[in-house]
């Protein structure tokens, strides 16, 4: 669980920004249930721009542990900040379409 849950949330942060080496992880909880197990996770970090990062993510894992969804549920402002840009440049770069889906 501890596992499955840092490495999402590893390879998830380090889709918005760059990560040194100093991370760390905390398992927050872990509950066990007839269909699997669910698991919630908080990992810091430093951006190699020098800016102190966390996110809060939760897995969930099917009875085999083989995981079946994952997501982030809070994160600090600054994360939030560039993942607002992060998908603006990206909405931008495909093509300038709306929430309506209307493209330009």
């Amino acid at each position: 669980m501890r596992s499955a849950l840092e490495s999402r949330l590893e390879a998830e942060s380090s889709a918005v920004v760059w990560m040194k080496s100093n991370k760390q992880f905390e398992m927050d909880s872990c509950e066990t249930s007839d269909d699997g197990e669910l698991g919630q996770g908080t990992l810091s970090f430093i951006g190699t721009d020098g800016t102190s990062y966390w996110v809060k993510g939760r897995v969930r894992l099917n009875e085999s542990g083989r995981v079946i969804s994952n997501q982030f549920y809070y994160s600090s402002n600054s994360f939030q900040t560039l993942a607002v840009l992060k998908a603006g440049a990206v909405a931008a770069a495909a093509g300038g379409c709306s929430v309506s889906r209307d493209c330009d």
